[in-house]
């Protein structure tokens, strides 16, 4: 998980940037696009958290593979 939130983080920072580069060129799509990119990032990572927190504790187990046999 830890790797997971240093790669988001550098992602968000190098958003950040195209963010205030196209503000700086007057690209307030390219600006508000680039800022609504790191509001997603966070959600994916916060979600991530959660659905990896409810199974801490809990033994790692594989999931059952199903196979379809022809007729």
């Amino acid at each position: 998980m830890e790797q997971i939130e240093e790669v988001a983080r550098s992602f968000k920072e190098d958003l950040q940037r195209e963010a205030n580069r196209a503000v700086r060129r007057k690209e307030p799509d390219q600006a508000l696009a680039a800022l609504e990119a790191i509001d997603y990032v966070d959600k994916f990572v916060s979600t991530l958290k959660m659905r990896a927190g409810s199974r801490i504790g809990m033994p790692a187990r594989a999931k059952p593979i199903r196979i379809f046999r022809k007729g």
